[in-house]
């Protein structure tokens, strides 16, 4: 058998990554400068706005406390309800405490400061409206979508007349058995 000859082979050392990093270092070098720094200014740009939200949210609490306390007037209010320009994230529960805190304190604007509140505590602001005498809130609407559906029941059925009561309760008896407050209408219902 005959051998090959083998022929030498020039090795060149040149590898694509260094050749790469060595024409382009200075554009390298600034790419990474830059996200760097907008890395930086980002993070930094959301600290800031935590900072803001926390202090929002203390004040809130602040300010909802020493109304809870007994100190709630009109200004102090007014004062309350101006917070939720600060925080948007917080306008319905500040226009829901207000308005609870306007009811327990008999102050005339509770309704009307209740009815400014939508969005996932809407339902509960409607109700208290309700109970406070507002009498533009249906609770037949809120049997089907509500999600206080069994107090919504209790409502209609004592807000209702004749036949349609009757329907109601037999309803609200097929749908929620065991609920307490269908115990204590069928009570006073019968």
């Amino acid at each position: 058998m005959v051998r090959k000859k083998k022929q030498p082979v020039q090795e060149v050392p040149i590898d694509k990554v260094e050749d790469f990093m060595l024409q382009n270092y200075k554009k390298i070098v600034m790419v990474v400068g830059a996200c760097l720094l907008v890395f930086v200014a980002v993070y930094t740009v959301r600290q800031i706005m935590a900072v803001s939200s926390a202090k929002a949210d203390s004040e809130i609490g602040t300010t909802e406390t020493k109304m809870a306390l007994g100190s709630a007037n009109a200004e102090s209010l007014a004062a309350f309800k101006a917070l939720a320009d600060k925080k948007s994230a917080s306008k319905n529960y500040i226009y829901l405490k207000a308005g609870i805190i306007e009811a327990n304190n008999n102050l005339p604007d509770a309704q009307k400061t209740l009815s400014a509140v939508n969005g996932e505590l809407g339902e509960l602001a409607k109700g208290l409206a309700y109970d406070l005498g507002a009498r533009e809130t249906d609770p037949k609407t809120y049997i089907t979508s509500g999600n206080m559906k069994p107090l919504w029941y209790y409502r209609a059925v004592l807000a209702s007349q004749g036949e349609e009561k009757a329907k109601l309760l037999e309803e609200f008896g097929a749908k929620y058995p065991e609920n307490e407050l269908y115990d204590m209408v069928k009570r006073w219902e019968s």
